[in-house]
């Protein structure tokens, strides 16, 4: 499948995998909530949530984390995406 992607006004023509994009969508459907002072715990993170819809500004642990890009800053769980903060180093 190829898509036009739009990026500083200039048009490009990539070529992505049909689940790839279906990934990308479903992200996109899920709440996306800010987690500063974050750590791992077993296999869910931990750290103060910012205006997440159930807990509000308050620490938290998600639950099992489905995907996780530290260099860009992103976790996924089933239901939220997660940008990350700082991270807490022990």
């Amino acid at each position: 499948m190829s898509i036009l992607v739009k990026v500083n006004d200039q048009v490009d023509n990539i070529d992505i995998d049909s689940k790839e994009l279906e990934k990308i969508f479903d992200r996109a459907k899920k709440p996306h909530v800010r987690l500063e002072n974050w750590a791992w715990y077993r296999n869910c993170l931990t750290g103060d949530a910012v205006n997440h819809p159930v807990f509000g500004n308050r620490f938290i642990k998600t639950s099992s984390v489905v995907f996780i890009d530290e260099s860009t800053g992103v976790a996924e769980t089933r239901n939220t995406v997660y940008v990350l903060g700082a991270k807490v180093e022990k």
